[in-house]
């Protein structure tokens, strides 16, 4: 006795129902392993957005503590020591950095600077941690300046500085930051809110 065709296929008997049972078995299989594999995404995916959620609301962020001018050298850059401190929820890795330590004179047409970012490390600073930079400005000082920056003319020794680090999602995060010398204390100390370069002062 014949079973009715099934996907053009005349099944008789014992055998008929082995095979009908057997092709059955490996549609099911199929399906369940499709399924599988979906749930496997679908909770590949959740994992994935939960980690980048944690990784974007607990951030680091970058600020700078210390900045410590080495002894002013005629014919020399200035140099300085930056303590970056990492005050936020998450690692931090700098990219890229960019630093000018250049005189400001009373006539603007005088003052030249620049502090484009360049590629560096990348330099890790860990949730909590503190990293100290070494930079040097990208003016030579002539004995004149520095006396003047020493004495009673106004000619400012200004610092300006920007960095570019990734956070735990590789997102781009920039802190810049502008300073004035204070001679007396031998630092770079936060400049007036109503400076000119006081909105260089911020953090993304």
């Amino acid at each position: 006795e014949y079973w009715p065709v099934f996907w053009g296929l005349h099944l008789k008997g014992t055998d008929s129902m082995l095979a009908l049972f057997t092709l059955l078995l490996v549609v099911v299989t199929g399906i369940l392993g499709w399924s599988t594999i979906a749930l496997w995404r679908v909770t590949s995916d959740g994992v994935q957005l939960a980690r980048d959620e944690f990784n974007a609301t607990h951030r680091p962020r970058l600020r700078i503590r210390r900045i410590v001018v080495a002894a002013l050298r005629a014919n020399n850059p200035a140099h300085a020591s930056i303590d970056v401190a990492n005050v936020g929820d998450g690692d931090a890795r700098i990219t890229a950095m960019g630093v000018d330590i250049f005189p400001r004179y009373p006539n603007p047409e005088r003052t030249v600077f620049g502090a484009v970012p360049a590629a560096v490390g990348p330099i890790m600073v860990g949730q909590g941690q503190q990293a100290t930079l070494q930079v040097q400005g990208g003016t030579v000082l002539s004995q004149e300046t520095i006396d003047d920056i020493d004495g009673p003319l106004p000619v400012q020794l200004c610092l300006l500085g920007i960095i570019h680090y990734r956070d735990g999602n590789d997102a781009l995060r920039i802190t810049s930051y502008f300073r004035v010398y204070d001679s007396e204390r031998r630092r770079f100390m936060h400049a007036p809110d109503n400076d000119e370069f006081a909105d260089w002062e911020y953090e993304d």
